[in-house]
C-alpha cells in the first residue's frame, strides 16, 4: 500500500511540472520547424477569424475559391515572429499550386494575417505570392534555381510601397541564400510547402505583408 500512494505521489509531481500549453516540435526540415498549437492561441485565432469575419470575407485569388482547414493549426517561428498557420483543405505537396492563411502573432495578440500562395512554373522556377484578405496582391516574387536569383514579379502593388522595394527583394534573397540554393532547388522541385516560403523569408517585408 505504501508502495502504491509514493508512486502516485511521484506520478502526480510529473504531471504538475507539465506546461498545459507548452508546444513542441512537430515537423522539422532545413527550413522551418513547426509547432503544435496550445490552447490559448488557438482560441485567439479563432476570435480573430470571428471578429474580422475571416471565412465569408477571404475573397476568390486567381479565380480559385480558397477553403482553409480552419481546425487543424500550425506554429512557425522566424527571425524573431510567430506565425499561426492552416492549409488548405486540399493542400498536398505534390500540386503544383498550394496556399496557406497566416496569423500573426504578437505577445498575447493577433496583430494580422495575410495568404500565401506559392505555384511551380517548372523544376527550376517557382512564384511566391502575398495576399491580403480582399485578395489584393501585396507582393509577390519568383524563385529561379538556375540562374539562383530572387525576381520582383511586375503585379500587383508591390513596388507602390515604401517597405517592399529593393531592399526587401535584397533582404528575400539573401534569406533563401543563406540555406544553399541546393536546398531551395529542392524544394522549388519536390515539396511545393507555402510555410517555407512564408517562413524563410519572414520579417523582410513585415510592414506590406500583414495588413
Amino acid at each position: 500500500m505504501k508502495k502504491i500512494v509514493i508512486e502516485l505521489l511521484l506520478l502526480l509531481v510529473v504531471v504538475s511540472s507539465c506546461d498545459v500549453n507548452s508546444i513542441e516540435p512537430e515537423e522539422t526540415n532545413e527550413f522551418i520547424t513547426k509547432y503544435d498549437v496550445d490552447f490559448t492561441t488557438k482560441k485567439l485565432v479563432n476570435n480573430f477569424i470571428l471578429k474580422n469575419d475571416i471565412k465569408s470575407n477571404i475573397s476568390k485569388i486567381d479565380s480559385k475559391v480558397l477553403n482553409f482547414d480552419y481546425s487543424e493549426m500550425k506554429l512557425i517561428k522566424s527571425n524573431g515572429l510567430e506565425f499561426i498557420i492552416m492549409y488548405e483543405n486540399d493542400y498536398s505537396d505534390s500540386n503544383d499550386n498550394n496556399s496557406l492563411l497566416s496569423f500573426q502573432k504578437s505577445g498575447n495578440e493577433i496583430v494580422g494575417a495575410n495568404i500565401t500562395e506559392v505555384t511551380r512554373i517548372s523544376k527550376d522556377l517557382m512564384e511566391v505570392y502575398t495576399y491580403g484578405l480582399d485578395g489584393e496582391i501585396i507582393f509577390s516574387y519568383e524563385i529561379d534555381v538556375k540562374s539562383n536569383k530572387i525576381n520582383s514579379i511586375d503585379k500587383g502593388n508591390f513596388n507602390s510601397r515604401t517597405e517592399c522595394g529593393q531592399a526587401t527583394m535584397n533582404c528575400i534573397n539573401s534569406a533563401y541564400s543563406n540555406f544553399g540554393w541546393a536546398s531551395v532547388a529542392l524544394w522549388v522541385g519536390t515539396v511545393l510547402d507555402p510555410a517555407i516560403g512564408l517562413g524563410v523569408a519572414a520579417g523582410c517585408a513585415i510592414g506590406c505583408a500583414v495588413s
